[in-house]
């Protein structure tokens, strides 16, 4: 398989997520689990938020060890940064939904 990235537009874990469909969907495997599979072969549910993605991250030490300890620590002060940014912002559908109902 060839994997070409134009620029630096690319947001990895959306790379990540083609890859691990595509990879496997060539040699006509699945990655399909029932949930009874899944919790017997201790298989969490993913992060449903960046903040959770990077709990899950700051205890990996596989990622610590690949990325090294300066860009590791980096990512993840940068990203908590990011969060936070996120979650003090009142977004469009936030507005109309809630702000009626006071």
């Amino acid at each position: 398989m060839q994997c070409t990235l134009d620029g630096g537009a690319l947001m990895l874990y959306t790379l990540y997520s083609v890859l691990w469909t595509a990879v496997p969907t060539s040699f006509g495997l699945t990655l399909e689990l029932s949930d009874s599979e899944r919790r017997t072969l201790g298989v969490e549910p993913l992060p449903r938020s960046l903040n959770e993605a990077l709990d899950v991250m700051e205890e990996s030490k596989l990622a610590r060890e690949t990325l090294g300890e300066h860009v590791f620590e980096w990512f993840l002060r940068n990203k908590r940064a990011e969060w936070a940014e996120f979650q003090s912002k009142v977004t469009p559908f936030e507005l109309e939904r809630y702000l009626g109902n006071w």
